[in-house]
């Protein structure tokens, strides 16, 4: 093992990951993860163990939160508990709100676009202090009420199959 992760085989393991959750959601256990999400009650109708397909989907979770802990880790040399404060909760929840959850690439797109904006806002003069907390609380509200499914939603394949019927739920 390396003292120190390179940047290279974090993305290395980025691609895996995502190949591996776009893999998954195409699988048994992707279409049960969706039946559940949609309806619990029908998905166990239907025969779903929803117990069993809940705690893999919490384990999956954890897994590769921790594979992406580990790899912070190496990447800093250091851990501190101010660095998974209030702050850090809110903004994974932004990148995911903002790259939309209901695609496997959104909360990567949510992730990239809001940690590139302090770099976009800088190259055209704005300082980043104040003003990317707003800029960010913008964006966010924009998704919320224009794209309720995220930024990603704008890249699905996936349509309605019936006339009238929106995907917004």
């Amino acid at each position: 093992i390396p003292n120190k992760t390179k940047m290279w085989f974090i993305y290395l393991v980025l691609v895996i990951v995502a190949y591996f959750v776009a893999k998954l959601r195409w699988s048994k256990v992707g279409w049960s993860f969706e039946s559940i999400r949609e309806d619990e009650t029908a998905a166990a109708a239907m025969g779903i163990d929803t117990t069993f397909y809940k705690t893999l989907a919490f384990t999956i979770g954890a897994v590769i939160a921790g594979l992406a802990g580990a790899m912070y880790a190496h990447l800093n040399y250091i851990i501190t508990p101010g660095e998974f404060g209030f702050t850090a909760a809110v903004h994974l929840l932004t990148y995911n709100i903002v790259g939309g959850t209901r695609i496997w690439y959104g909360p990567i797109l949510g992730a990239a676009l809001l940690t590139a904006l302090p770099e976009i806002l800088r190259g055209i003069g704005v300082t980043a202090g104040p003003i990317r907390l707003f800029v960010n609380g913008l964006i966010l509200l924009l998704v919320i009420l224009f794209l309720p499914n995220g930024l990603a939603s704008l890249f699905s394949r996936r349509k309605p199959s019936i006339p009238g019927i929106t995907e917004d739920r």
